[in-house]
């Protein structure tokens, strides 16, 4: 049972440490861009909408990101954004 446990604890951990990093307009020089995700419709805090896009970024298999916009439109609860997919320029 403490094997499962600490699998469990495991893969929780590892899964946070491997979220999209947020690249800031300075530091784009560094990096190539892949592709644009978005998110819409996102209930809850900016928080919640910064998880989704690192979601849809993870899902494209990068590592870094770069938001172009985040908002909620007129007086909704929804948030939307965009970011771009980033990759370490070699």
């Amino acid at each position: 049972m403490k094997k499962v446990i600490s699998a469990v604890m495991l893969m929780l951990i590892t899964g946070s440490v491997f979220a999209a990093q947020i690249v800031p307009k300075s530091e784009l020089n560094n990096y190539v861009k892949k592709e644009r995700v978005s998110i819409s419709n996102v209930m809850g805090g900016k928080s919640k909408a910064l998880e989704a896009l690192r979601a849809e970024v993870d899902k494209k298999g990068g590592e870094y990101m770069y938001i172009t916009s985040l908002d909620r439109p007129g007086d909704s609860s929804h948030w939307r954004g965009t970011a771009i997919v980033l990759e370490k320029a070699k």
